[in-house]
């Protein structure tokens, strides 16, 4: 990208977090995939900040304290700096900083402020911001615990138009904001970045899980919403180029850096046509990479007649993405027709890959049943208890059409509440659990609904539970406790 970028300035909302004293800047260089992740993570957060190219800005070579006679000082001096670097009003200088020491230093919320809370919400996508308001509104000491922003990847959404009540549509961010104010009116306690990373299996009635920074939060009931995270495209250059031109999901925020460039985004659902319209406002050229032969089996009506009404958009049919080359950023892209073999190389200055999505549940192996494809089992969905004799009804209720993983199966002669995981009192919505169609409307009911489940197991089973759990006939292998969380931070 070109110097006339190098000076940028992100706005945030009215209700963003502010820098005492001044402005936030930001100073790395534009291939950094660090930088890129600074960047993002800020504008999510909606905290405005000033973002200078290094190597394109005089002035970050002397805010960094590198001014010399000649370049070759000026690179000396530079090759020390650890980047990105975060300049804070204050005066105070962070080199690489951790998401964390980010947050705390421009004032997000990180450290849980009660010693214990009725429902611990896992995630702050659709379905954790429902619950929140929800659980909150009715009285329920309620906390979300976010690992980036609230909003999920549903807040990085370029456009969503087929939402009930915004007939012109809404963007992702806009819409995940206004649940999260709504939430937060409610007094809804938000923890951001300090994620859970290990919890007591012991511990149940309550619940004690341990944050990044070891603080201990304790909940009588959770909530899981972690939602899904991008498929990884396996292809010559693409992780080595990754955050230096290429890219996974919309990154909206950085749209205005492809004007008057060109583009390619590989995919051919709902997301990669969102994603596509959007930067065709800002891209000299979009072109949309997409193995079959029609957008029509796997995107909606109205997407499709708004990518083929837009005059820099095209779509390549039977192509798919070869290799990703460049040095220090992405040049070029090589395309192949999947049908010939017919390889062709072409310039590009950005690609972004949305290729599908898969649950965000990797730590739950061995803790939480889950289907083949990793999504949690709740509910109807959940073998029984090892050793308890299924009856014809119990087998009519509990499909056994799909692979469980192990390690968890209902331990409770009591059957499982609608949306209850295998571990008791622990529940799961949106788009991380087996069954629903991933939709923000079904995510949001299932916020709603998990509320309600929370409130009849906090009243009418939660201590039963505890003792169960604790005394005799309980498989050892199953009575897992509160291990359920037991990640590793990403």
């Amino acid at each position: 990208m070109g110097a006339e970028k190098s000076l940028t300035l992100i706005a945030g909302s009215e209700t963003a977090p502010r820098v005492p004293g001044g402005r936030l800047r930001v100073l790395d260089r534009f291939s950094s995939p660090a930088g890129l992740a600074l960047r993002t993570f800020l504008t999510r957060n909606r905290v405005p900040f000033e973002w200078i190219d290094i190597d394109a800005d005089p002035l970050a070579r002397f805010l960094l304290g590198a001014v010399a006679p000649s370049d070759r000082e000026v690179e000396d001096r530079l090759a020390g700096v650890r980047l990105p670097v975060l300049l804070l009003a204050d005066g105070r200088r962070l080199e690489a900083p951790s998401r964390l020491e980010v947050a705390r230093a421009v004032g997000l919320p990180t450290r849980p402020t009660q010693s214990e809370y009725d429902l611990a919400i896992v995630g702050g996508g659709p379905a954790g911001l429902t619950a929140a308001v929800y659980a909150a509104s009715e009285g329920l000491r309620t906390v979300v615990l976010e690992r980036e922003a609230p909003g999920g990847q549903a807040g990085a959404s370029a456009r969503i138009e087929n939402y009930p009540g915004f007939p012109e549509g809404i963007t992702g961010l806009e819409l995940t904001r206004r649940t999260y104010e709504q939430a937060r009116r409610f007094d809804a306690e938000f923890i951001l970045v300090n994620e859970v990373t290990a919890a007591d299996p012991s511990a149940r009635e309550p619940f004690r899980l341990i944050l990044l920074d070891g603080t201990e939060l304790r909940s009588r009931s959770v909530f899981l919403a972690t939602g899904v995270e991008y498929r990884f495209l396996d292809v010559p250059g693409v992780a080595e180029l990754t955050g230096r031109g290429v890219c996974y999901g919309s990154q909206v925020s950085e749209a205005f850096l492809y004007r008057g460039r060109e583009l390619f985004i590989i995919g051919s659902g709902n997301s990669a046509a969102q994603a596509a319209v959007y930067f065709a406002r800002h891209a000299r050229q979009v072109n949309l990479l997409v193995r079959g032969d029609s957008l029509d089996r796997s995107m909606s009506q109205y997407l499709v007649r708004q990518v083929n009404a837009v005059p820099n958009l095209s779509v390549r049919f039977h192509t798919e993405l070869a290799a990703a080359e460049g040095s220090d950023r992405l040049e070029s892209v090589v395309l192949r027709n999947h049908r010939t073999g017919t390889e062709t190389r072409v310039p590009a200055d950005g690609l972004v890959i949305l290729i599908g999505q898969k649950p965000y549940t990797d730590w739950a192996d061995g803790l939480l049943a889950r289907d083949g494809q990793g999504f949690l089992l709740t509910g109807p969905d959940l073998p029984p208890v090892v050793g308890r004799a299924r009856t014809a009804r119990s087998a009519r209720a509990r499909p056994t059409a799909f692979r469980a993983s192990s390690g968890s199966q209902w331990p409770l002669a009591r059957p499982p509440l609608l949306l209850e995981t295998s571990v008791p009192g622990v529940f799961a919505g949106g788009d991380v659990r087996r069954g629903p169609p991933k939709r923000i409307a079904s995510a949001v009911g299932d916020g709603a609904l998990a509320v309600q489940l929370v409130h009849t197991y906090l009243g009418l089973h939660a201590a039963a539970d505890a003792r169960a759990l604790n005394g005799a006939g309980v498989p050892k292998d199953v009575a897992v406790g509160a291990g359920f969380l037991n990640q590793l931070a990403s």
